[in-house]
């Protein structure tokens, strides 16, 4: 049926996410949806072309980079035989041998599908670990999140192809493919093509200086925010920019009313000092491409490139001899009559300080340029910001080239001599020298072992300590693994270790001694958030604190689509009950408009001890429990009527239309499995059809769930409804089987304890796994908090 449409392609796009969302079609394995999706993003991606696939029915087709010799095949494999997966890696290992710089087999596979390789195959599983070490053979598994981006994806396509959304034809969802999942498989064509030993290396601007920057170069500067803003800022102007190109005699301030509109959605999600810092800079930048237009002859000089992806290779421009291929995409470039070239870049913020990342980004795309021959004879940085007058920093060709040849050349060489990680978190505090007897004896077990690798960094965590091995390409990873027991004596560790691999290195985590822990306060998340002004208007929550990602603490953020409703695991002692008050108590200082309802089995602490006036209901009765279940289902089928009748699609976007006359509602379970225990048969399948209407349609009408148990068992936590909680938190559990139930995979059974989580809330965009430490409220900050919210 079709439908009348001035409603963007993106909010189509978001609205068909939530659907599957909600739905149990993602369960279901679609390899047409994700050949399709994954075509559409190769077909014309960097200058490379789409392929006929070999004669194997596993391997659908290929993308081509001819001019370095790159082959990637895709494949999409329902199958979880041995026999189909053991012929699939020889197939990708015999691929890898031919002449070529590098090959890979990059097979895709859905998040309710098998773990590819079982721990029960043999020699399977010997060949397919073989080939994803060397990098023949990648097995990608995506999360619930991005098999809904793909389906959604491939069912925008289909409809534009019969035309069932117009104005939007298959080209214009061709490009939003492109835009959606650049990130995702920019990442994976990443770290298989910097796995392959002495191959060419490919980095961004982006990766390069965020490692120069953190060599020891740290500076101050905003992210997070800062960076979403920028982004959307960016995609306005080139949308801008290309349309005024295309159509020169309209009027400007029409086109960007225009762009606006087309970005509506995103700009909903600004809070106010955001929007108006946004519509502040986006004044300043059409006044600004006013008085520019009086300067050339015509729009195609003025914007003669716009969001331009420009590549070289170093340290040779001849691709048969670099080693290192670099690549950025320039804001503008713009060309005058006389050939005279401009290169342009574009930031939010005030110009009173320019910060070394974009003095570096600019040395770089000068050099790029160059390589390219497109020496720019000016270049400026332009900043927008809340003051209309426009701050303008010029630079010359040869102040950044003197800056690449000091900060940039070292790095590179560097690069080029070993691996080294390209998104460092912040520089760790200085290891003690206890530490560096532990790396000592690590590396004297290595020689010992004759095991080829070499300790790269050493980072100290609140709980443990963190080795960064680079491991020689003919070490086998599974033999340094399969002596961990060995090294765990060497290291006269207090607790269990842990190794695992990351795209990089091969990672071992040390508990500390007991007296060498450190707890995180929550005075320290209540410090950090008060910089923070978008935590005032969202339902955000602190998981914890982390050496794993650039800004050190993770959030969560119930009103999310990637964190709508949690799952948590953990057993007793583990530290879920302190996160569940420090979440709580997060919440009710800084997000008054939310309701809480919590449904104690186990006689947790989280009851205040003197009576309060703080919105919370407690519940320790099954009938009770069921009761207020019931009633939350009817309130949200009210507030989906009331949504209607006033024409908005959450609450989010209700409050931030300033109508907050129907609050937030939290539902915590503590303690679940107990809950469940109690409950006669007729009450359990009524508590838990419940449940799964409300994670699966609570979302938008703003009614969220957490489940917490320290019994994770399948019986308990039913399949159905752990696939509508995409959020997961896990703390020390006893087993595996207890660490798979609530995360998909093993490892929790191996942390400290006392606050030591794993989680897949991952601020990075990645399918991995962040160990984190969980903030520690005393009992006078708790019963200190009931004064506070009155």
């Amino acid at each position: 049926m079709n439908e009348s449409f001035s409603t963007s392609l993106e909010t189509l796009f978001q609205r068909e996410k939530e659907r599957l969302l909600d739905s149990s079609e993602l369960s279901q394995y679609d390899p047409d949806a994700l050949s399709l999706v994954t075509r559409k993003f190769f077909d014309g991606y960097q200058n490379g072309k789409i392929g006929e696939g070999i004669k194997d029915k596993n391997l659908s087709f290929c993308w081509l980079k001819e001019d370095h010799g790159e082959k990637i095949y895709f494949g999409f494999v329902k199958s979880s035989n041995y026999r189909s997966w053991g012929s699939i890696a020889k197939k990708a290992l015999d691929l890898q041998n031919q002449q070529s710089r590098y090959k890979t087999c990059i097979l895709f596979r859905t998040f309710p599908l098998e773990k590819i390789p079982k721990d029960s195959w043999s020699k399977s599983k010997e060949i397919i670990e073989q080939a994803q070490k060397i990098r023949s053979l990648d097995i990608v598994v995506l999360s619930k999140e991005m098999t809904s981006t793909f389906y959604s994806l491939n069912r925008l396509y289909l409809k534009a192809g019969e035309g069932e959304i117009p104005p939007y034809t298959v080209e214009d969802v061709q490009k939003c493919i492109k835009e959606k999942l650049e990130g995702f498989f920019e990442s994976i064509l990443y770290r298989n093509r910097n796995a392959v030993s002495g191959e060419l290396k490919v980095f961004s601007v982006t990766e390069l200086i965020n490692g120069i920057i953190g060599d020891g170069m740290v500076e101050d500067g905003t992210k997070g925010k800062a960076f979403k803003l920028g982004k959307l800022f960016h995609e306005i102007v080139k949308e801008f920019s290309l349309k005024v190109r295309e159509n020169p005699n309209r009027d400007e301030e029409v086109i960007l009313r225009e762009c606006k509109k087309g970005f509506q959605d995103k700009i909903d999600e600004l809070v106010t000092k955001e929007e108006k810092l946004l519509n502040s800079a986006l004044g300043s930048f059409l006044q600004k491409t006013k008085l520019e237009r009086k300067e050339y002859s015509s729009v195609n000089q003025l914007f003669w490139k716009v969001e331009e992806r420009f590549e070289a290779y170093y340290p040779s421009s001849d691709s048969k001899i670099g080693k290192m291929k670099i690549y950025g995409d320039v804001d503008r470039l713009s060309m005058d009559g006389k050939k005279q070239l401009k290169l342009v870049e574009y930031k939010i913020g005030s110009g009173d300080k320019v910060l070394l990342r974009y003095q570096l980004q600019l040395a770089l795309y000068s050099w790029l340029l160059a390589q390219n021959q497109l020496k720019p004879q000016k270049i400026e940085l332009l900043f927008f910001d809340l003051d209309p007058k426009l701050s303008v920093t010029p630079f010359s060709f040869r102040e950044l080239q003197l800056l690449f040849d000091e900060k940039v050349k070292p790095y590179l060489e560097k690069l080029l001599n070993k691996p080294t990680p390209l998104s460092p978190s912040p520089s760790p505090s200085p290891i003690p020298s206890s530490f560096e007897k532990l790396k000592d004896k690590l590396n004297q077990f290595f020689v010992n072992n004759k095991i080829q690798s070499e300790i790269i960094e050493v980072k100290e965590a609140p709980q443990f300590i963190r080795f960064f091995i680079s491991p020689n390409p003919t070490t086998k990873i599974n033999y340094i693994m399969s002596r961990e027991q060995d090294i765990k004596i060497i290291l006269e560790s207090p607790g269990n270790i842990s190794i695992k691999t990351d795209r990089n290195y091969l990672i071992i985590d040390l508990p500390k001694e007991k007296e060498l822990i450190t707890k995180v306060c929550w005075s320290e998340v209540l410090e950090y958030i008060k910089k923070k002004e978008e935590f005032s208007q969202r339902l955000f929550f602190p998981i914890g604190k982390t050496i794993e990602v650039e800004d050190q603490w993770i959030f969560g953020d119930f009103t999310s689509s990637q964190t709508p409703h949690l799952l948590i695991g953990g057993t007793t002692g583990s530290g879920k009950s302190q996160f569940l008050k420090t979440m709580i108590a997060t919440l009710l200082l800084r997000s008054p408009e939310v309701r809480i309802a919590v449904a104690d089995f186990k006689g947790t602490d989280l009851v205040f001890r003197r009576s309060t006036h703080v919105p919370i209901k407690f519940m320790n009765d099954q009938q009770q429990v069921l009761d207020f279940l019931q009633l939350m289902v009817q309130e949200m089928e009210n507030r989906y009527h009331t949504f209607k009748k006033e024409g908005i699609e959450d609450l989010t976007k209700r409050f931030k239309k300033g109508k907050k006359d129907i609050p937030y509602q939290l539902i915590i379970f503590d303690e679940y499995a107990e809950m469940l225990y109690r409950a006669k048969k007729q009450q359990r399948e009524q508590l838990e059809k419940n449940i799964l209407r409300l994670v699966q349609m609570g979302r938008a009408a703003g009614i969220h769930l957490v489940i917490s148990t320290q019994d994770p068992k399948k019986e308990i936590v039913s399949t159905l409804i752990k696939c509508n909680l995409p959020a997961k938190i896990c703390f020390k559990v006893s087993s595996i089987s207890a660490s798979v139930v609530i995360l998909d995979q093993k490892g929790a059974e191996k942390l400290v304890g006392t606050g030591d989580l794993l989680t897949n809330i991952n601020p990075n965009a990645t399918n991995e796994l962040i160990r984190a430490q969980s903030p520690f409220i005393t009992q006078e900050e708790w019963e200190k908090l009931e004064e506070e919210v009155k």
